[in-house]
């Protein structure tokens, strides 16, 4: 590894910004906006500059390369023009056409387009017929600068946060906690893709020589990635074995270990592969074929185990990738069993038309996605009466405890992926306008996921369930859905408490110690000082009221004026304001367990013969 110095330093960031300056521009204002996110206020447009600049980073590389090799595929002078154009015109697009808000599929989108435009990077300079040792040794090239890159960003990065550090602690400077994030994005975004553009071959048509073979590529793809391989093709092997002797259907967690193996595999076959031509490495022409062989059992079984999941929840976008991808593993490893021919370029190539294509049109994840999770939101409704023309609507008839865990999945799921319009056509005007102004109201992601679910329950007389209701004892769980100030005008002070079944809470006031314990025998909340009760909330008229309220287990978001409990004693007077409550009962409505979360708002009589600490 080169040893890091200010010229060499320099010298990379001068060719970066000579033979790469959009690139290094798109880098710059990636790091701008992140640095500026660490502690905005309004996220939203500076997320937006900043997945757009991150995407301008790989894209114009690409376009810098493809016009570097102008020449070779008789292009005219001004296609480098037109190409960088042509980016700059798909980036604007891009953010121009994204929502306001960064849903989950928008994210899942980038990574797309980021994965595609990368790996086109890799194999778009060397597109056409030949060059395949080009290209392997130009990606080398590509790998071991940005380990580089990567160590001595760390190595800037750390030194520099030791100087932040000894300003604070010896001259009383006060750095905040995100200067360091802000000061690692700048080196990460800045200092790193200026260092490994700057060790980006120049004249690609001469990598096709012979060039010595890295010792440490070697060392890693033949001693450490090749045996990981036969440890894990033979732990498939082995529960392949089981799988047949038991008839049990694999499991799904299968996926990501296939994946791995297959992703670790391929790249130690592409790293190892100029190795492999020569006659005294025998042994990698027979790793590579046992390789090949042992996947073909190993995809059939990830193959079955998407195709199972998919039959039983449909398709969602994580199960649609792990399908295509499970197709083209299925490619890959047949063609490396019954062909010689080596596969660096079809393998990142495939992979990059993969990326990209799934990424829009019909076919895209989110389109497949959607087609087959609203088939069955709207199969299930059809079966419980809540569909009418085509659109959800309310209902008499009571739904299974397993077709309300159903419902509420898939509106969970659709909402968290999609936001408030993920329903499409299946919610009518009111629905939809009832949907919008709930995203509007709730800023977390979570709280505001599951609030539209309960609207769309709600619309049709439908309280929603969880996997965890099944099989277990009834569980209700209430919670505040308004955000208003707490009033504190009529009291004093103010204690925020949490409780489990038995909980004691202790705080003080003017130098007397008070306990808080919540009893759920009695379902009382009792405040005591010194031993002498002061005041008691009776939680028990609050939980009837709910149980009559809300005959259905589930969890519900309710006014808060319900889950307000008022006492008033000689000694003080108290408003108890629930923020949480939740238990689970066994038969005859007796509660099993609970818990409980509270303001409590008090004034108290002050006790002057006890004493004070």
């Amino acid at each position: 590894m080169k040893v890091l110095s200010l010229r060499r330093m320099g010298e990379a960031t001068e060719r970066s910004v000579r033979r790469f300056p959009v690139t290094l521009l798109s880098a710059v204002v990636a790091a701008v906006s992140a640095i500026m996110l660490v502690d905005a206020v309004d996220e939203h447009p500076l997320a937006e500059i900043l997945m757009t600049a991150l995407l301008g980073i790989p894209l114009f590389l690409a376009v810098g390369l493809v016009a570097a090799r102008r020449e070779r595929w008789h292009l005219p002078r001004y296609a480098g023009l037109v190409l960088r154009l042509a980016a700059l015109a798909f980036l604007v697009a891009y953010g121009f056409t994204r929502s306001g808000e960064l849903f989950d599929h928008e994210l899942v989108f980038h990574v797309q387009l980021t994965v595609g435009l990368h790996l086109l990077v890799a194999v778009l300079p060397f597109a056409g017929r030949g060059e395949v040792g080009a290209m392997w040794r130009f990606n080398v090239t590509l790998l071991l600068r940005f380990i580089n890159a990567a160590f001595f960003s760390m190595v800037l990065f750390a030194g520099l946060s030791l100087a932040l550090a000894a300003l604070d602690t010896l001259f009383g400077v006060d750095v905040k906690d995100d200067v360091y994030m802000q000061l690692w994005l700048g080196i990460a975004l800045v200092f790193n893709t200026a260092y490994f553009l700057g060790g980006v071959p120049g004249n690609l048509s001469d990598l096709g020589g012979p060039a010595a073979y890295p010792k440490v590529l070697r060392i890693f793809a033949q001693y450490i990635l090749a045996p990981l391989v036969c440890v894990y093709l033979a732990i498939l092997t082995a529960y392949l074995v089981k799988v047949v002797a038991t008839a049990e259907w694999p499991s799904g967690w299968i996926g990501y270990l296939v994946s791995g193996v297959a992703a670790a595999g391929l790249l130690s076959l592409l790293l190892l592969e100029p190795e492999s031509e020569r006659s005294d490495r025998r042994w990698l022409r027979v790793y590579a074929r046992a390789f090949h062989i042992f996947m073909l059992p190993a995809v059939v079984m990830l193959a079955l185990a998407v195709l199972k999941r998919i039959g039983q929840y449909g398709v969602t976008e994580f199960r649609y990738f792990l399908l295509v991808l499970t197709v083209w593993l299925a490619v890959v490893v047949v063609w490396g069993c019954v062909r010689k021919r080596s596969l660096i370029k079809a393998v990142p190539a495939s992979l990059a038309v993969i990326a990209l294509l799934t990424a829009i049109g019909p076919w895209s994840a989110k389109a497949v996605s959607l087609r087959s999770q609203h088939a069955r939101l709207e199969g299930v409704l059809a079966e419980n009466g809540r569909l009418a023309e085509g659109m959800i609507a309310s209902g008499e008839s009571t739904i299974s405890l397993a077709d309300r865990v159903e419902i509420t999945s898939i509106l969970q799921y659709l909402f968290s992926l999609y936001g408030s319009q993920a329903l499409g056509d299946l919610a009518d005007a009111e629905l939809a306008a009832e949907l919008d102004e709930r995203a509007e109201l709730t800023t977390v992601s979570h709280n505001r996921t599951t609030g539209l679910a309960r609207t769309v329950g709600e619309s049709m007389g439908m309280e929603l369930a969880y996997a965890r209701d099944v099989g277990v004892l009834p569980h209700y769980e209430f919670q505040r859905e308004d955000g208003a100030a707490i009033p504190v005008r009529d009291f004093e002070y103010f204690v925020r408490t949490s409780g489990a079944l038995v909980e004691v809470h202790a705080f003080e006031i003017e130098g007397q110690q008070y306990r808080a314990t919540m009893d759920w025998a009695s379902r009382q909340l009792a405040v005591t000082r010194a031993g002498v009760t002061v005041v008691v909330f009776s939680v028990n008229p609050t939980i009837d009221d709910l149980r009559s309220r809300y005959p259905n287990p589930g969890s519900h978001q309710i006014a808060g004026d319900l889950l307000d409990v008022v006492a008033t004693t000689d000694l003080a007077n108290g408003l108890l304001r629930i923020r949480r409550i939740a238990w689970s009962e066994s038969s005859g409505a007796d509660l099993e367990s609970g818990s409980v979360s509270a303001d409590l708002l008090l004034s108290i009589t002050p006790d002057d013969s006890g004493p004070r600490e």
